[in-house]
């Protein structure tokens, strides 16, 4: 660490004119002797000084801050994160601050980045690159203001989920651009009770701040990030509903200046998409659209939606705008595998639900270029070359590979079981397929495996077990819409269909799955489906004449 001056008795703000060239590293810390070391070791070659709010901490923590020749000082915690902050920015002597917490790592080249970043001489701020660390891949990646002048006017705001933005805003600072610093966070790393405890400790404060200023948007955006429980669905609802609702009040200018709206959308929406109304999940979506047309995420959340219903069209119109967009804004990093991966996925499965086995073939051969590892993608590959096997004769080399290499995966579950049904074993399948089903209740993955079972039950005459998943089987597409339709007109019991769907897809839908049950043997459920099909007309009409069609 650079050499630094005496530390003053009482910390109080610098006068400008006071301040030393360089920058102070400021944080607050409660037992964290865990992970302080390795912070402190990243930032002491490249910071200034190193300022320490302590609150209340019972472990070695302080004496490893003082054992890097940090400054410490000792506050009593209110529930309030911006009083700590600026606390420790109180203390700080450089002209340059970096807010950095306990359980964060400078990288070197970030450090080298500080040091040329703090040597500007128009900006009042950059931001910071944190790299989240969830086992042992890297989960989105966020950017912060945490690299700014040290000026009184700078300070916290918000009791929880606290920044430094309203001050820069205030101040004139303009667009922020990247300081090149970046952060590994290893917090989501911690010990699980430990993380639990401080989530639900943390959600405590969000209600209470909410209460206090219930027009908040942006705490309402966290608040909703954090009620991320099953136990808490309908309290997130009912954030997200609240926070649109307070964005209509705003004029088109003003919502544009909440750069973060556009996920608050997108959450409602996929909240919608999860109950299977689809139809409330695109007016969702297009209100957000509406405001942030550059929002990628979005966008592709509307492509998939689009897909979902059969709007063909219109899915290739959105995926397809996606593919090699930018992120929506410097603040608000969108998913990256949005802006490829995802959306190539969409354009590919259409294509072979169709048959269009060339054009799944060239979207497959680009996209396993981006992720040659993909599961998701390979199974695809597999269904592409078992479509063809005349002219892609290694399909089973290939979904052998899969089987070894990923024996429990759902998805090679899944293929696996189509495979071994389309060969007569039915047995078989329906146990893969149950053990794909076992695997994520929400999924999309164990959705199309209920659906499947469902399915393979019916045409093994197996009813009452088919009719048990019913339930569970939400329409969130059209396979699960015209597999629920089927199970429901056999079991004779009541159909939501949402209108968004287009008929004419899903009845070819449910037309392939009568063609399955016409050639089951016994027909048992084909034949209570044409006893109870009449019934169904106003849901889909045509529906009760499909079997004479066959």
């Amino acid at each position: 660490m650079n050499p630094q001056r005496p530390a003053p008795t009482e910390f109080v703000q610098q006068p400008a004119e006071a301040l030393l060239p360089g920058v102070s590293a400021c944080m607050i810390v409660r037992d964290e002797e865990q992970c302080l070391a390795r912070c402190l070791s990243s930032l002491a070659p490249f910071v200034d000084e190193l300022c320490v709010v302590d609150t209340g901490s019972e472990d070695r923590t302080v004496e490893i801050a003082k054992q890097f020749g940090a400054r410490v000082r000792h506050l009593t915690w209110q529930d309030d994160w911006s009083l700590a902050r600026n606390a420790s920015l109180q203390m700080a002597t450089r002209r340059w601050i970096l807010v950095v917490d306990a359980d964060e790592e400078l990288t070197g080249a970030g450090g080298a980045a500080l040091r040329r970043a703090i040597r500007s001489t128009r900006r009042q701020a950059f931001l910071v690159r944190q790299h989240n660390l969830v086992g042992d891949q890297q989960a989105q990646q966020l950017v912060l203001p945490r690299l700014f002048r040290n000026r009184p006017e700078i300070r916290f705001t918000r009791r929880i989920h606290e920044s430094v933005m309203n001050s820069l805003i205030a101040l004139g600072a303009g667009e922020l651009t990247e300081s090149n610093v970046h952060l590994v966070h290893h917090g989501y790393l911690e010990s699980y009770s430990r993380s639990r405890d401080k989530h639900r400790r943390n959600l405590s404060i969000m209600r209470k701040c909410q209460q206090e200023d219930p027009a908040d948007l942006y705490l309402l955006h966290k608040l909703s990030n954090g009620l991320r429980g099953k136990e808490d669905r309908d309290e997130r609802i009912a954030v997200l509903e609240e926070a649109i609702g307070l964005s209509r009040r705003l004029s088109l200018a003003e919502r544009r200046s909440y750069p973060f709206l556009p996920m608050v959308f997108e959450a409602l929406s996929s909240e919608r998409l999860k109950d299977g109304k689809l139809g409330e999940a695109i007016e969702i979506c297009e209100e957000g659209l509406a405001t942030f047309k550059e929002a990628t995420d979005l966008m592709f959340l509307r492509g998939d939606l689009a897909r979902r219903v059969g709007a063909e069209g219109q899915a290739r119109k959105f995926l397809g705008a996606c593919v090699g967009r930018g992120a929506q804004s410097p603040l608000y990093l969108s998913n990256p595998d949005t802006r490829g991966l995802l959306p190539m996925k969409g354009l590919i499965r259409p294509a072979v639900e169709a048959d269009r086995i060339e054009e799944a073939r060239l979207l497959l051969g680009h996209t396993l270029s981006m992720r040659p590892d993909d599961v998701s993608l390979r199974r695809l590959e597999v269904e592409v070359k078992l479509a063809r096997p005349d002219t892609c004769p290694d399909g089973i080399d290939r979904l052998d590979r899969l089987i070894e290499e990923f024996p429990e995966d759902p998805d090679v579950l899944l293929i696996t079981g189509q495979f071994a049904w389309s060969t007569g074993e039915a047995e078989t399948a329906l146990s893969l397929w149950r053990r794909a089903a076992a695997h994520d209740a929400d999924s999309d993955i164990g959705l199309e495996a209920r659906c499947l079972l469902g399915l393979g039950l019916l045409s093994t005459g197996d009813l009452e077990a088919a009719f048990r998943l019913q339930p569970d089987i939400v329409a969130r597409d059209l396979p699960a819409a015209a597999c629920k339709l089927v199970l429901s007109v056999i079991e004779a019991g009541p159909v939501e269909l949402d209108p968004a769907f287009d008929r004419d897809r899903l009845t070819a839908h449910v037309l392939g799955i009568l063609k399955e049950l016409l050639a089951a043997p016994g027909q048992r459920a084909a034949t209570r489906f044409a006893q109870n099909a009449a019934r169904y007309e106003q849901v889909l009409p045509g529906i009760a004449a499909l079997l004479l069609e066959e």
